[in-house]
């Protein structure tokens, strides 16, 4: 449940960075200590470099068989990857 919320509010400051050059968390719980954190585009971008090199090939593959060029694709939308949490 916990995990749950935070994984939420993550997801949300990484969508409010798309927008924004920054985005803070801040998770509470009445058993936890606080969590804040205030990060920069600049500085996530820096952060998930390496799983976004390994991401791009694949994507491009998907997109070649969908007869898609990549400059058609102009939003992904979060509600849209949920689904995708469930595989592993």
């Amino acid at each position: 449940m916990i995990l749950d919320i935070l994984s939420e509010r993550v997801e949300l400051a990484k969508l409010e960075l798309s927008v924004n050059e920054s985005a803070s968390v801040l998770f509470s719980s009445s058993s936890e200590a606080a969590l804040f954190l205030h990060i920069t585009r600049e500085e996530f971008n820096t952060l998930i470099a390496d799983v976004f090199v390994k991401v791009v090939a694949p994507v491009t593959v998907v997109l070649s068989k969908a007869r898609i060029l990549g400059v058609n694709v102009d939003q992904v939308s979060y509600y849209m990857l949920r689904p995708l949490q469930l595989v592993k």
